[in-house]
């Protein structure tokens, strides 16, 4: 019954998000940059566009690269690759932290510009 219901439900039902590890949704959470990047990646998917770029992307140059869950590699390697998302300081991609606000405007504006 909360105004983004439908866009929730919209997303679930195409598979671009499946809720959190216990199956349930957190819709009022935060959510980390690889869970951003497995969005805009099952979106471009949904979308048809071309996501071999994820194949051109050597996330392991990242320091904390060991630190990106399964799950998401091939979101941040596609995401990296198309220069949506960048690493932050230090050679780091901070997959586990939250993503900001800013991060988030800065990402979605970079997405919309891409004409898959």
């Amino acid at each position: 019954s909360v105004w983004y219901s439908q866009s929730v439900n919209w997303a679930a039902e195409n598979q671009i998000v499946n809720g959190v590890s216990d199956g349930t949704f957190a819709p009022d959470s935060s959510i980390t940059r690889e869970q951003l990047a497995v969005i805009l990646y099952r979106y471009a998917m949904y979308k048809g566009y071309d996501i071999a770029a994820k194949d051109k992307s050597d996330i392991s140059a990242f320091s904390d690269s060991e630190k990106i869950s399964s799950y998401a590699a091939d979101a941040i390697s596609y995401v990296t690759a198309i220069g949506v998302m960048n690493g932050r300081g230090e050679n780091t991609i901070a997959p586990s932290e939250l993503v900001t606000r800013a991060e988030v405007a800065t990402m979605l504006m970079r997405f919309a510009e891409i004409k898959g």
